[in-house]
């Protein structure tokens, strides 16, 4: 398991680099700058999902377990 993001500081940056943070390594990971840790980033309409190995933007990888939810309409009522 991974280690708890802490907090960085990042007064010592350059505007550059802060601009950076928004930036992506890949498609679902952000660019680790000076202090800052890489985070990974996910969405979708049932929880978390992490592809395994390579990723691929069509989910077609195999996954690490995860934890799904049901959507939201499945808790509604009309």
């Amino acid at each position: 398991m991974s280690q708890p993001i802490k907090a960085a500081d990042l007064t010592g940056l350059s505007v550059e680099e802060k601009a950076a943070l928004g930036s992506g390594a890949d498609f679902w990971t952000t660019k680790a700058v000076g202090p800052a840790q890489s985070v990974l980033l996910t969405d979708g309409p049932h929880g978390v999902r992490k592809q395994a190995g390579a990723t691929d933007h069509l989910g077609l990888a195999a996954s690490v377990p995860a934890t799904c939810f049901p959507p939201a309409r499945c808790g509604s009522s009309e």
